[in-house]
């Protein structure tokens, strides 16, 4: 079953919202982690 156009915003705006914060963190190692950690929820995404 496929998203509608709202779903498809709402995981859009989560997305966005992750990026945010990953933006405004100083510390370059938790950063890393930021980043890895939505890599791998958007892979999870796709293979579901």
């Amino acid at each position: 079953m496929g998203q509608t156009d709202k779903q498809f915003c709402a995981f859009l705006r989560m997305i966005i919202d992750e990026l945010d914060d990953i933006e405004l963190e100083n510390d370059p190692e938790k950063k890393s982690k930021l980043i890895e950690r939505l890599r791998k929820n958007l892979q999870n995404t796709l293979e579901e």
